[in-house]
């Protein structure tokens, strides 16, 4: 089965792939290696708990303040305003369907983060 197949197969959810491109701005690698998940504050609203492990792993939130929840392995804890937004996938999961917690306003803030700490083609260039 060639990586195009595999792909087409197995898609990754906009979501995930967001919070994935976000994880590596904040300069995320290796997250394998890592004891226990990665966790991050996306803004003042939004917190996401990564698990790259094999095995079910508990969050407690930003600042350990937020709702204790499993995580399992591979999966992407979202909250919001420290309640349980989401549990995200490679290829499903769920997300929050409220005013001010939902799926696009996720990837807003998704998108909004991760613009704020990459570099532009001029700031790389030093211009």
């Amino acid at each position: 089965m060639s990586d195009q197949e595999r792909a087409e197969d197995f898609p990754v959810t906009d979501l995930y792939l967001a919070a994935c491109n976000y994880a590596v701005s904040c300069g995320a690698e290796n997250l394998g290696a890592i004891p226990g998940l990665w966790q991050r504050s996306i803004d003042d609203h939004w917190f996401i708990a990564v698990n790259p492990h094999t095995e079910e792993l508990t969050t407690y939130g930003a600042n350990n303040k937020g709702m204790k929840w499993p995580v399992p392995p591979f999966a992407i804890h979202v909250q919001y305003n420290g309640w349980a937004a989401g549990d995200l996938t490679p290829t499903g999961g769920w997300i929050a369907a409220g005013d001010g917690a939902n799926e696009t306003t996720f990837l807003a803030a998704l998108r909004t983060a991760t613009a704020q700490l990459t570099p532009t083609y001029s700031e790389d260039a030093g211009q």
